[in-house]
């Protein structure tokens, strides 16, 4: 009878390399091992393993602090076992994630003037919010689609430092879609709750000179 079986690793790598709580300059990054003796080195997405910045960490997590807000991140993480003489695991690896941007301040103004808008999340929602080719400018800006269909933009953080008040133009297509809705909603930094401070809907969303391929006026 002949058995051929694995040989069991000397020094087992480590598994399930994940990314906790990301910032606009730090970031927390983990995995599971029973091993006690790690190597991590990280840099910017693309970098070239042994050109990054490396580390030794004896538990599962490391912080990551003086990063660069808004910017593509990878890391690499293998166990060391050269302590009980059986050399180091592969490289497990890249895990890439991206740090915050910063938290804007008092007074925040956003023309959408260029496109894509930094900071600003437009893939929200079952379709995106995307450039208006048909006017020639970077707005804000919704195609009608089904009525379950709805688009999110969402801005970066801003810090309200004192009484704020938010002011905003908006544009629609067609005064018939009676089913469109626009709403403003707003929710604390490291809450999940939207609060809707603002809403129109049928009728009532109707901007003057809009027609189905052409924006209406922009109201105050």
């Amino acid at each position: 009878t002949i058995q051929v079986q694995a040989v069991p690793s000397p020094c087992p790598g480590p598994t399930s390399p994940s990314v906790g709580v990301v910032s606009d300059s730090s970031a927390v990054i983990y995995w599971n091992s029973t091993q006690s003796s790690f190597d991590v080195e990280y840099g910017l997405a693309g970098f070239t393993p042994g050109s990054g910045t490396s580390q030794i960490v004896f538990n599962d997590t490391l912080f990551l602090a003086s990063l660069t807000a808004q910017t593509n991140y990878q890391y690499y993480v293998r166990s060391n076992c050269t302590s009980t003489g059986n050399g180091t695991s592969a490289w497990l690896g890249p895990i890439p994630f991206t740090t915050a941007c910063v938290v804007q301040s008092m007074p925040y103004l956003q023309t959408f003037s260029s496109w894509p808008v930094p900071c600003f999340d437009t893939i929200g929602g079952t379709f995106s919010f995307k450039r208006d080719s048909i006017s020639s400018s970077a707005v804000a800006y919704m195609d009608g689609r089904a009525n379950s269909d709805n688009a999110i933009l969402i801005s970066p953080a801003i810090l309200i430092s004192t009484d704020a008040q938010l002011e905003f133009t908006w544009s629609h297509h067609k005064v018939t879609w009676a089913n469109d809705k626009l709403l403003v909603s707003m929710r604390e930094i490291g809450t999940q709750t939207w609060d809707v401070i603002w809403q129109k809907s049928g009728t009532n969303l109707h901007s003057p000179g809009g027609g189905q391929f052409v924006h209406g006026n922009f109201i105050p």
